[in-house]
């Protein structure tokens, strides 16, 4: 089940897209609170779907779970429609999952899934507006950015209130008295800056 509380006498298995979603509220969740738990909860949920919703179509996930009764039809999401396909949500789960955690198996794993589609995100990109976004995002080469050290809230809020789809935010609790803040994208990471205004003079 999606949910460790039960309100019904009988579980409810969820679908795809109830774990895509799940997946990206922790994640949205773990970067604004850098709790734990809410990371490791949603590994925990993209463990359990890489194992359970596979099926002939890989690397494409089926709409329901090996486990869950079987459907009289089958199916595999893709075509984005007034809600996205259940695996262009669960794509850009684990696209949002990986760089926030640096889970380079897990963005992976999302841009897999992308290059499935790869040909209609080109050829019919309003059938694949969610697909499409992450492409974009992707091809973008997205920023992770980590601060630790001597920090106050107010500039944390002020960082988390600079938005751009692009820029992703983690944090780390330190004992140190030195304010420490990493940039990086996907391949390589700038020296240690040492103040927000100089990350802020960097962003701009």
């Amino acid at each position: 089940t999606v949910t460790g509380v039960q309100t019904c006498a009988l579980p409810i298995s969820g679908f795809l897209e109830d774990y895509a979603s799940l997946m990206q509220a922790l994640a949205d969740v773990y970067s604004i609170t850098m709790q734990r738990w809410c990371a490791d909860a949603a590994f925990a949920l993209a463990d359990h779907v890489h194992e359970n919703f596979r099926g002939e179509s890989d690397p494409l996930y089926n709409f329901s779970s090996k486990l869950h009764p079987a459907l009289f039809m089958p199916t595999v999401e893709t075509y984005d429609n007034v809600i996205p396909s259940s695996n262009a949500a669960m794509a850009n789960a684990l696209y949002d999952l990986g760089v926030l955690c640096d889970r380079v198996d897990l963005t992976g794993r999302a841009l897999h899934l992308l290059s499935a589609v790869r040909l209609g995100v080109v050829e019919q990109p309003a059938a694949f507006a969610h697909w499409t976004s992450l492409y974009f995002r992707a091809a973008s080469n997205p920023l992770h950015i980590s601060v630790s050290g001597a920090y106050t809230q107010d500039q944390l809020q002020t960082l988390l209130h600079t938005y751009d789809p692009n820029i992703y935010v983690s944090w780390h609790e330190s004992n140190s008295s030195d304010l420490t803040i990493s940039v990086c994208d996907r391949n390589s990471c700038l020296p240690p800056i040492r103040s927000f205004d100089d990350l802020f003079s960097y962003l701009r």
